[in-house]
Order: structure tokens, then C-alpha cells, then sequence
């Protein structure tokens, strides 16, 4: 406290005495030159500017209606960075973790090895993944901590304030850290190469092994579907084009998923009014069919001992007759009919259930999205893409499938806030009653123009 007022004193007597100096040179200047006489300050108005110098808080004033008061500065808070390193080190990252393996595959989505993978090659990608230490000698965030605070915030969905007391970063920080994190993984080189690589002859002929061998069917691929992500913050002037049947904000997200529920393809941003026919006549995968990229990867194969010379994707009957897609039948009359349909739809599920693992690991795009750009929001898909992607090759390497059980760990599936059918669902019921009561109001006035 004496601190504090010696302190005050100091800086009163230094604003006085700067003061009277200012009024001695402007009293010499007057000496000078009189025709500037008039307009030097009087005793009254250099009083109250004294007084006013020695009363002021030093604040930034702010004008209101009742007057001037002064704007109060954001608290400054010290974040205990050695603190964060520790407890990360001693819980997940250390040479003796405290939780295994399979816990923090739970929790982070992806396993320790490949965390410490990513977090080489984000060194090496950009300084900001790099220890460093300022003038003062003092720590910055290190990147272990900024790296799980990242992927916490991915698979979780929620403010970083509910993580704040552990990572020991701000606000701000953890939102630079997550956008960053997730434009690095769908742009580095060394990750997105191996990690949303397009189709090679090899992958073809392994991918249609394997589902040769679970459905018993030469020459498929995998499934061909879209699905909707929710974009709570888009901006007003936009809703227009992106409120399609469910009546919010959505982004449209096309992806081609095998049994595996490797995501070989995927084609993102387009608005929520275009529907899945709409959404394919603009995607990159029909542009790599047209230029004949697609057919590079194809080889001959038996059915039913007739050979073929085109792999195939399960779609729905939105999507137009073309050689690589294999539809179902829309109204089958015969056993043969409705056994194909049936074997068809169910095999086509592969894609809504690639949908449903992504969802439940990373729940920030389950929730609507509080993002303003599309940029960003596409690069936030993709990076989910790459690790979804990366745990998917673990699980193979295994001999093990990957499954929305093993994420089934902090939310309800059947909370609204935590599941984005429900979400949908209860968009699509809410547009539904918008609907039914225009249709009312519509009723009306003709019963009124009638009458």
C-alpha cells in the first residue's frame, strides 16, 4: 500500500511539474511575440487544468450521457504455463503417463503415437508449433499444450473456457491454436498426402477385396453420399441461399466412404439449398470422372460370370444413371428386384454410418458451427477428415473396426445438444409447423375472399 501512494505522488508531482514548464515557455513565448497574449490560458483555466492533471486515473475517458467516466481495461490474467507442461506431460504425454493408451484415444481421438507424428511435422511446418521464450526469459505456451487444447476443442465441440484452469491459455489463444491446427493438417504436405490422398490402382484393388469379402460382390468402391453440417453463425444476408429443408444454416459435405470407413473423397461448402443431385453436379469427384482420372484406377472383374471393366459407388436414385454408379431399384415387383434393393441399401449404408463415427468423434460439427467464414469452416472439416482418417488406418493395422463406441465417452447420444439428427430433426419439425401455419393463414384469407 505505502508502495502504491509513493508511487501516485511520484507521477502527481511529475504531471505539475510538466505543467508549469509548458505554462513558463508559453509565458516567454508571450514575452516574445504580445500579439499572442490574448490567447494564453488565464490563472483560472490553468488552475483547473493542474487540478484536473493531478485527479486523473490515467484511464482511457469514455463520453456518456451523465458525463465522462473512465473505461475500465481487461484484467490481466497470468496463465501459469510451467504449470500447464507439467500436468500434460504427467497425464498424457510424459514417459510414464498416468492414463493409458486407450484413454487418451478416447479422449483425443486419435492415438498418442500419431499425436506425437503430427506434432513433428507441425514443428517443422511453423514456428508457432515451436518452444520459444521472450525477452524476459519467459515461456511461452508450449506446444504439447496448444496441440491438446487444439483437439480437445475438436472432439468436444464447447468453449475452451471449460478447459481453461488445465491448458492455461486464453480465450483467443486456444481459438488461433484450433484454426490453425486444423488449416495445417488439410495443407501440409507430409499429412494431407497420405491422409486425403486421392484413389490409387493399389488402394482399388484392396478396397474392393475388402468388400468382396464382407458382401460378397466384385467391383465395389464404396458408398456416395452427403451429409449436412450446421452453421450456427452464418451471416444474415446469406441465410437465403444455406436454409434448405431444415430450415437453419447448413453447408453440404459429399463424401465417398468405404467399408473401412476411410473417406476417399469429400466436397465441401456448397449451400444447404442444393440437394444431393444439385451437390454432385458441382463436385470434384465428377470432374476427376470426366477428365478420366477415375477410369485409371479401374480393372477387370466377375459377376455372376460376366466380366467387367468399371468399379462402381452404391448411390441413391437422386443421382443420375451413369456407368460408375450402382442405383437401387426404385419400385421393385419381382423377388430378384426386391432382394437387389434390399442388399443395395443396406450395403449403401456405409456412408451414413462413416457420417454417424465423424460426428460422434468430433462434435464441433455436430453443434453449429460458430464460425463467420466458409474458408475456415471448410479447412475445420477437413482437418476432422485427417484425423478421422488417421485412427481409421490404425484400426486396420489392428485387425479392429472402427466404431462410435470407442468415442462414447462425454455426451448423450440421445442429447439434443450432443447428436445432430435431433438437431436436424428438430429443425426439419419446426419448418414443418412454419409451414402448417402459412398453410392455415393461407386457408383463411380464401374462406374471407370467399365469404
Amino acid at each position: 500500500m505505502g508502495n502504491t501512494v509513493s508511487q501516485d505522488a511520484t507521477n502527481n508531482a511529475a504531471a505539475l511539474a510538466t505543467i508549469i514548464c509548458a505554462a513558463l515557455i508559453l509565458d516567454d513565448d508571450a514575452d516574445d511575440t504580445g500579439e499572442e497574449a490574448d490567447e494564453l490560458p488565464e490563472a483560472n483555466d490553468m488552475e483547473m487544468m493542474i487540478r484536473d492533471e493531478l485527479t486523473s486515473t490515467g484511464k482511457r475517458q469514455h463520453d456518456d450521457e451523465d458525463g465522462v467516466y473512465p473505461r475500465s481495461k481487461r484484467q490481466y490474467v497470468r496463465y501459469d504455463r510451467e504449470r500447464a507442461l507439467r500436468c500434460i506431460m504427467d497425464d498424457w504425454l510424459g514417459p510414464h503417463p498416468t492414463f493409458a493408451d486407450r484413454q487418451f484415444e478416447r479422449v483425443f481421438r486419435i492415438s498418442r503415437t500419431r499425436a506425437e507424428w503430427i506434432l513433428q511435422r507441425l514443428a517443422r511446418a511453423d514456428p508457432f508449433w515451436t518452444q520459444t521464450f521472450d525477452c524476459c526469459n519467459r515461456m511461452s505456451n508450449a506446444p504439447e499444450v496448444k496441440f491438446l487444447a487444439a483437439l480437445k476443442m475438436a472432439a468436444y465441440g464447447e468453449s475452451f473456457v471449460a478447459w481453461k484452469d488445465y491448458f492455461q491459455l486464453g480465450d483467443s489463444t486456444a481459438r488461433e491454436c484450433f484454426l490453425k491446427l486444423m488449416r495445417e493438417l488439410v495443407l501440409n504436405p507430409e499429412i494431407s498426402s497420405e491422409f486425403l490422398r486421392s484413389m490409387t490402382k493399389h488402394d482399388a484393388r484392396v478396397i474392393e477385396q475388402r468388400h468382396y469379402d464382407v458382401h460378397g460382390v466384385h467391383g465395389m468402391l464404396g458408398s456416395l453420399d452427403v451429409n449436412q453440417i450446421l452453421w450456427g453463425n452464418c451471416p444474415h444476408e446469406q441465410k437465403g441461399q444455406h436454409c434448405g429443408r431444415l430450415g437453419v444454416p447448413t453447408l453440404a459435405l459429399e463424401a465417398a466412404i468405404d467399408y473401412n470407413l476411410w473417406i476417399w473423397h469429400w466436397c465441401f461448402g456448397h449451400p444447404g439449398t442444393l440437394n444431393d443431385s444439385n451437390v454432385w453436379e458441382r463436385s470434384s469427384l465428377l470432374n476427376a470422372i470426366t477428365h478420366g482420372k477415375m477410369h485409371e484406377i479401374d480393372f477387370e472383374f466377375e459377376i455372376n460370370g460376366e466380366k467387367f471393366s468399371m468399379l462402381f459407388w452404391l448411390v441413391d436414385l437422386i443421382y443420375p444413371r451413369i456407368a460408375c454408379f450402382l442405383r437401387s431399384i426404385p419400385a421393385p415387383t419381382t423377388k430378384i428386384d426386391h432382394l437387389f434393393a434390399d442388399k443395395q441399401e443396406g450395403w449403401r449404408k456405409d456412408a451414413e454410418r462413416g457420417f454417424g463415427v465423424l460426428e460422434k468423434k468430433f462434435h464441433c460439427n455436430v453443434h453449429p458451427i460458430q464460425l463467420w467464414f466458409v474458408d475456415d469452416i471448410h479447412y475445420q472439416v477437413g482437418g476432422t477428415i485427417v484425423l478421422h482418417n488417421m485412427m481409421v488406418k490404425e484400426r486396420v493395422e489392428r485387425g479392429e473396426e472402427e466404431n462410435a463406441c470407442y468415442y462414447d465417452l462425454v455426451s448423450d447420444h440421445n442429447s439434443p445438444s450432443g447428436d445432430a439428427s435431433v438437431l436436424k430433426t428438430a429443425a426439419a419439425e419446426s419448418a414443418i409447423e412454419r409451414e402448417d401455419a402459412r398453410f392455415q393463414e393461407q386457408v383463411c384469407v380464401l374462406a374471407k375472399v370467399s365469404g
